[in-house]
């Protein structure tokens, strides 16, 4: 009878050692730095039409800037029907800026593999974002949608 260590175990390497991939409930990948993500938009780019941010992984926190005039407000949620809910908000409001004040930021110290936005009221409005991002693949985040039964975000 054989035991372990007499047989060939060459193609162990090539079939990878069973340890897991991370994934987005591994508290190791949101103890370590984030990997920065940065973009901007061009300036009145936000309007009533949604824009979407895909993150290429899973965030541990997201930073957004409104870079807009004081009543150029914009909104930020985490589902295109969020951004757009009338009736009940899904979103939360980021406000302008008063002429010659610092821009209005926020920080979300969130998980999620993308972020909506879209100006508040009738006036389009521009945005500056940076987000940590963990080594968690986008894909490997489930789907974050009232349909998939995560009330509050549209």
């Amino acid at each position: 009878m054989g035991n372990y260590f007499n047989k060939d175990r060459t193609d162990v390497v090539a079939k990878g050692l069973g340890i897991p991939a991370s994934h987005h409930n591994n508290v190791a990948e949101y103890q370590l730095a984030g990997i920065p993500y940065v973009t901007s938009s061009q300036p009145a780019e936000v309007s009533a039409t949604p824009i979407e941010v895909k993150f290429p992984r899973v965030s541990q926190w997201v930073v957004v800037t409104n870079l807009g005039p004081h009543s150029a407000d914009l909104r930020v949620g985490f589902t295109e029907a969020g951004v757009q809910s009338h009736e009940t908000a899904n979103y939360f409001v980021i406000s302008g800026t008063d002429s010659g004040a610092q821009n209005s930021t926020q920080k979300f110290d969130v998980r999620c593999n993308r972020i909506w936005l879209r100006r508040h009221g009738g006036i389009s409005t521009s945005f500056s974002l940076i987000a940590g991002l963990t080594s968690v693949p986008e894909h490997h985040f489930f789907v974050l949608s009232a349909s998939e039964n995560f009330q509050g975000v549209g």
